[in-house]
C-alpha cells in the first residue's frame, strides 16, 4: 500500500512549503548590523524592495504582458535592495525566493547557503532551501541527481526540525520524506513524533500506514488505520484503506471502503472506477456493471470503462451487451488489442467459433517476435493470445492443433513457457493422451527442474499412472515448514488433498485441506479450502456435509459458478429438491453460459424434471463442446432411451464405455461402468426384438 506517493508527498509539500508568496510581509527589511566597508541606506533598500514586490505582483497579474521579463526586473530590483542593506538576511532570502520564482534555482541556493554559512540557526533560510531541493527534486526513485536532492532537502528540513521541535508539521514532513527515500525507521520515529505532539492528523495516520506497510507489517498499518477517529476520515483515508485492502486480497472490503469514499466525494470519477473495479474483482458484478454503466453514460468516450464494461459484461454471459459495448469501443479505438481480443472471447462465449478463432489468429500473427527487442508487454500479449488460440483449439475437438499452439509459449519467456507445457498436459489429459501428457512434463522439468507448479503436475501424472507414493513423496518434498511463502504452502497442501482423493485416501485428503485452511486468510482463499473439503465428502457420498460445506462457499461469495453448478448437479443426480437444483444450476449457466459441464448439469436436471427437449436441446451443446466425456454420452443415452431412440442411446452407451476404458482410474467409477454395461445390454436386446432378430 504505497499510499503516500512521490506526486501526493509533493503536493501535500507544495501546499504548505512551496507557495513562495506566503511570508512576504515577513520579510521587509529589518535592521541588521552594517558591513564595515557597506553604508546601509535603509530608505534605499526599501525602496528596491517595494519596487521588486510590485514588480513581481504584476507578473502574475492579467494582462501582464511579458511575465518573464517582469519576473526578471523584480529580481534585479531585489539585488539592488540587498546592495543597500547587505547585512538583511531577510532581504537575502527575499531574493532567493525570487530567484526560485523565476527558475534561477542556482542562484537561489547559492543565496541562501551563503545566508546559513553566517548564520546556522536562520530557520526561514532553512525552511526556503529545503523547499527549493523539493521543487527541483523530480523523482527520488529515478536518477541519482534526484535522490541527492532529495538527501540535501532531508539535512535542511531537519534543521528546521530541530529549530522548531514543537511544531508537529517538520516531524510529519521529515516523516514523508524519508518514506520517500526508503528509510522506514526514520519514518516511523517521525511519524509517531508527529502524533504525539498532534493526535488523530490524517496525513500523519496514511504515512505510518504506509511505512507498516513498506515494512512488511500489514497488521501494524491496519491498526494505524482503524486509530483515525471517524470525524477525522477524508475520501483519502478511504481510498487508503481501500487500497490497503487490495493488497491483501479482501476485494469485499476494498469495495466497502470505495463506497465509504465515493458517499464523500460523490462526483470523482477516479474514486467510481476503482469501486466498479473492487466490486467486479469481489463477484459483485451487477453493482459493478451499473457504475461502468454509469461512467459511459456520463462520458460515452471513456475508453478504460468501456474495456472494463464489455468485460465484465462478457464474464457475466451478456453476451450481446458486451458485443454492443466492444462495438462501441472499437469506434473510439478502432485499433485496440484489448478490444479486438474481447470481441473474440465474446464470439466464443456465443459458441460462434468460426469467427472468434480466425479473429485470435489474426492477434496472435500481429503480436508475433519480429527479430526486433520486444517489450515485456508485446511479449505477454503475445503469449496471451496463444493461450487463448489454444484453448478455443481444445474446445473445439482440435487436439493437436491445441498442443501446437501451447507449445509455441513453450518458445517465449519462462513464464509464458511454463503455462504453455501446463496447458499442453491439460489438453493430451483430456484428449486421454496420457503418455503424451507425461513425456510433455518430462520435457518441462527438464527445462525449468526447481519449478513447483510443473513439480506438481508431474506427481499428478504419477498417481493417475498408479505410482502414488512417488506422487505423494513428490508434493511432500515441497513443503518447507515455517520458511515457506504461506500461499505457496497452501497451494502444496492443496495440491497434496487432491492426490489423495483421486486414490480414494479421504482421511489423509481431508487432513490436507485442513492444513490448506489454516493457511487461508483472505476470503477468496477460504472460499476454495471449503469448496475443496464439499467435494470430498460429495465423493464419499455424504452429501449433507457435502452440501453443508457448499453452503458455505455460497456465503462468502453467493456467484461462485463452480460451487452453485456442482451443488445443483449433486441435487439433480440424487433427483431431488429439484427446483432448487435448476435455480443453482441456471445461475452458474448464466455466468459461463458456454461451460460444458454447466450444460450438461443443466440438461440432466432438465431429463429429472421430465422436460425431455430442453435437456436435450442442453446435453447437445455440451456434448459439442466435450465429446470425450463418458458422463455426457451417458446422460445423453439416458435422454434417448427415455424418448423412445433405443438405437442412438445404446450409440452413447457404447461411446460412454469406450472412453471410461481409456480414461484413468480415478476418473472412473465401477459402479457407473457396471450401472451402463448392464444398460447397453439390454438396449441391444430390445433393437435385435424390434428388428427381428431375437425368436419370441
Amino acid at each position: 500500500m504505497k499510499t503516500i506517493r512521490y506526486a501526493l508527498i509533493l503536493f501535500a509539500i507544495s501546499t504548505n512549503a512551496l507557495g513562495f508568496q506566503q511570508k512576504q510581509d515577513a520579510v521587509a527589511p529589518q535592521s541588521a548590523p552594517p558591513t564595515v566597508n557597506s553604508p546601509v541606506d535603509k530608505s534605499e533598500a526599501y525602496y528596491h524592495y517595494a519596487l521588486a514586490r510590485a514588480l513581481e505582483e504584476k507578473a502574475t497579474s492579467p494582462g501582464a504582458g511579458n511575465p518573464q521579463l517582469v519576473m526578471s526586473q523584480a529580481v534585479e530590483e531585489m539585488k539592488l535592495a540587498v546592495q543597500a542593506d547587505p547585512g538583511s538576511s531577510a532581504l537575502q532570502i527575499t531574493l532567493a525566493e525570487l530567484y526560485a520564482r523565476n527558475n534561477r534555482i542556482r542562484d537561489g541556493i547559492v543565496t541562501l547557503t551563503a545566508v546559513i554559512e553566517k548564520d546556522k540557526d536562520n530557520l526561514e533560510a532553512h525552511k526556503l532551501l529545503g523547499r527549493i531541493y523539493l521543487h527541483t527534486m523530480g523523482d527520488p526513485n529515478g536518477s541519482s541527481g534526484s535522490r541527492e536532492l532529495l538527501r540535501l532537502a532531508l539535512a535542511e528540513f531537519e534543521q528546521v526540525d530541530r529549530l522548531e521541535p514543537k511544531d508537529f508539521e517538520n516531524p510529519l514532513l521529515l516523516g514523508r520524506l524519508y518514506l520517500l527515500s526508503h528509510d522506514l525507521l526514520k519514518a516511523e520515529g517521525a511519524l509517531k513524533r508527529t502524533l504525539a505532539l498532534q493526535p488523530s492528523i490524517e496525513e500523519a495516520v496514511l504515512s505510518l500506514a504506509s511505512t507498516y506497510n513498506e515494512m512488511g507489517e500489514p497488521a501494524k498499518a491496519k491498526s494505524t488505520l482503524d486509530s483515525l477517529p471517524e470525524k477525522s476520515r477524508s475520501p483519502r483515508y478511504y481510498s487508503t484503506l481501500g487500497e490497503f485492502y487490495e493488497q491483501q486480497h479482501d476485494n469485499r472490503a476494498a469495495a466497502t471502503a470505495w463506497k465509504k469514499a465515493l458517499e464523500l466525494e460523490s462526483d470523482n470519477t477516479e474514486l467510481q472506477r476503482r469501486l466498479a473495479s473492487a466490486l467486479a474483482d469481489s463477484g459483485q458484478n451487477e453493482e459493478a456493471l451499473k457504475i461502468y454503466t454509469a461512467i459511459t453514460t456520463a462520458d460515452p468516450r471513456n475508453g478504460a470503462a468501456l474495456l472494463r464494461m464489455c468485460e465484465l459484461q462478457r464474464r457475466m454471459g451478456k453476451l450481446e451487451e458486451a458485443l454492443k459495448t466492444v462495438q462501441k469501443l472499437e469506434v473510439i479505438s478502432p485499433n485496440l488489442a484489448e478490444a479486438k481480443y474481447n470481441k473474440a472471447l465474446i464470439f466464443a462465449g456465443m459458441g460462434k467459433y468460426d469467427e472468434a478463432i480466425p479473429a485470435m489468429q489474426k492477434l496472435v500473427e500481429q503480436t508475433a517476435p519480429n527479430g526486433v527487442k520486444d517489450t515485456a508487454s508485446a511479449n505477454a500479449n503475445h503469449a496471451m493470445f496463444l493461450e487463448k488460440l489454444g484453448s478455443m483449439y481444445r474446445e473445439t475437438g482440435k487436439t493437436q492443433l491445441a498442443v501446437e499452439t501451447f507449445h509455441r509459449m513453450t518458445l517465449l519467456d519462462d513464464e509464458s513457457a511454463i503455462r504453455g507445457y501446463q496447458q499442453q498436459v491439460e489438453t493430451q489429459r483430456n484428449a486421454k493422451q496420457f503418455t503424451a501428457a507425461t513425456a510433455t512434463v518430462g520435457e518441462a522439468l527438464a527445462k525449468f527442474p526447481n519449478e513447483r507448479d510443473l513439480k506438481i503436475t508431474l506427481a499428478t501424472q504419477l498417481a493417475d499412472t498408479g505410482q502414488v507414493e512417488k506422487a505423494i513423496a513428490t508434493v511432500k518434498s515441497l513443503l518447507k515448514g515455517s520458511a515457506a511463502n504461506r500461499a505457496e504452502e497452501r497451494n502444496v497442501y492443496l495440491a497434496l488433498a487432491q492426490i489423495y482423493e483421486r486414490v480414494k485416501r479421504w482421511p489423509e485428503s481431508e487432513e490436507a485441506v485442513s492444513a490448506a485452511e489454516k493457511l487461508s486468510t483472505s476470503p477468496e482463499e477460504q472460499e476454495y479450502t471449503t469448496f475443496w473439503r464439499g467435494t470430498i465428502y460429495e465423493r464419499q457420498k455424504k452429501f449433507e456435509a457435502a452440501e453443508e460445506m457448499f453452503h458455505k462457499v455460497l456465503a462468502i461469495n453467493p456467484k461462485n459458478s463452480m460451487t452453485l453448478n456442482y451443488l445443483g448437479y449433486m441435487l439433480a443426480d440424487r433427483g431431488v429438491r429439484l427446483e432448487e437444483a435448476l435455480g443453482f444450476i441456471k445461475k452458474a449457466v448464466d455466468m459461463d453460459p458456454q461451460n460444458a459441464e454447466f450444460l450438461d448439469s443443466l440438461g440432466w436436471v432438465y431429463f429429472r424434471m421430465g422436460k425431455y427437449d430442453l435437456a436435450e436441446d442442453n446435453l447437445r451443446r455440451a456434448l459439442a463442446k466435450n465429446v470425450n466425456d463418458a458422463t455426457m454420452h451417458d446422460h445423453m443415452a439416458e435422454l434417448y432411451l427415455k424418448t423412445g431412440r433405443v438405437a442412438m442411446a445404446a450409440a452413447h452407451w457404447e461411446r460412454a464405455i469406450e472412453e471410461w476404458n481409456k480414461s484413468l482410474p480415478g476418473d472412473v467409477d465401477p459402479n457407473d461402468v457396471a450401472r451402463v454395461q448392464k444398460k447397453l445390454e439390454s438396449a441391444k436386446v430390445k433393437i435385435a426384438k424390434d428388428n427381428g432378430e431375437v425368436k419370441r
